[in-house]
C-alpha cells in the first residue's frame, strides 16, 4: 500500500482464510482513505504440496486422514479479494522455491515490494516434521481408540514442541496417497493456473526422503519405531506429567 513516499505492508496467511467478502471490502474501503495505490500479492502453492503441509499441521491437534486433508480452495479464498480490489491489483505468484528470489518467500516478497536486500529477514517456524513424528501422530489421530496410557504416542502428545525434536528422517508423500481430484477441484486448479500464467510444477521428491506411498506404509512405519519412541519419551517427559497422565487414564478406566 503506498501514498506518495509512505508505504505500509500488511501481511498474514489467515487473511485468505478468515476474512469473508464483507471484511475484505471493509479493509479495502478503510485503506483507500489513506493510500493512492493498493497491491495484493498472493503466493499459491501446488495442490498436493499444500495438502501435505496442511495435513502435518492438522494432525498436531485433531484427527485428519489422507482422505480429509484440506484442499487449497483457491477461488473460494481469493475470489473475494478480486471482487474487492479488482483483478488488476492482484499479483499471483507461484510458491515454488526454485522460482522465488533467493529461493525464499520472504526475500521474494521483499524484492517485489521494493525493499532493499537484507532489510527483511524471515524466521522459519513451521519446519516439516520428521517421518517418525508424522507417522506417530498420524497413527495416534487415526488409529483405533486407545484406552490405556501404555501407548507411547499418547504420552508424546503432551510433550508439546519437544516432540518435534524426535527423528531425523525426512519424508514425502507420493501423489498416490491422495484421493482422486473431483471435477470441482480440477476446475479450481485451472482457475489458479490461469491467474499464474502457467501450470503448477510437479513436487520434486528429495533423494534422501522416505516416501510414503500409502496410508498402510505410514502406519507400518509408526509401528516400526514404537520402541524407539517409547524410550525417547520416557527420557524426555517430566515425571510429574507422566503421573498426571496415568491418573487421568485411571479415572477414565473406572
Amino acid at each position: 500500500i503506498s501514498s506518495g513516499r509512505q508505504h505500509l505492508i500488511v501481511s498474514g496467511e489467515e487473511m485468505s482464510t478468515r476474512f469473508g467478502a464483507s471484511e475484505i471490502e471493509r479493509l479495502r474501503a478503510f485503506f483507500a482513505q489513506f493510500f493512492d495505490e493498493i497491491r495484493v500479492i498472493a503466493y499459491l502453492r501446488a495442490p498436493h504440496a499444500y495438502m501435505s503441509s496442511a495435513l502435518q499441521e492438522v494432525v498436531k491437534t485433531r484427527p485428519c486422514s489422507l482422505l480429509e486433508a484440506p484442499f487449497p480452495d483457491y477461488q473460494q479464498r481469493l475470489g473475494p479479494w478480486e471482487a474487492a480490489f479488482g483483478r488488476e491489483a492482484i499479483d499471483y505468484v507461484m510458491f515454488a522455491r526454485d522460482t522465488l528470489a533467493g529461493q525464499d518467500v520472504v526475500s521474494d516478497f521483499a524484492a517485489r515490494v521494493g525493499l532493499p536486500p537484507g532489510q527483511v529477514k524471515g524466521k522459519r517456524i513451521n519446519e516439516s516434521m520428521s517421518a517418525e513424528v508424522f507417522a506417530t501422530l498420524y497413527k495416534l489421530r487415526n488409529g483405533p481408540r486407545r484406552s490405556k496410557l501404555a501407548w507411547p504416542e499418547e504420552r508424546l502428545v503432551r510433550v508439546g514442541r519437544r516432540f518435534q525434536q524426535f527423528g531425523k528422517q525426512r519424508f514425502a508423500l507420493a501423489d498416490t496417497v491422495w484421493p482422486e481430484l473431483t471435477e470441482a477441484q480440477v476446475a479450481d486448479i485451472a482457475w489458479a493456473e490461469d491467474r499464474l500464467g502457467g501450470s503448477f510444477p510437479a513436487e520434486p521428491l528429495r533423494p534422501d526422503a522416505l516416501v510414503f506411498r500409502s496410508e498402510a506404509e505410514i502406519l507400518a512405519f509408526a509401528d516400526k519405531n514404537k520402541a524407539a519412541i517409547r524410550h525417547w519419551s520416557r527420557r524426555l517427559m517430566p515425571w510429574r506429567e507422566i503421573l498426571r497422565l496415568r491418573f487421568q487414564s485411571f479415572r477414565k478406566g473406572r
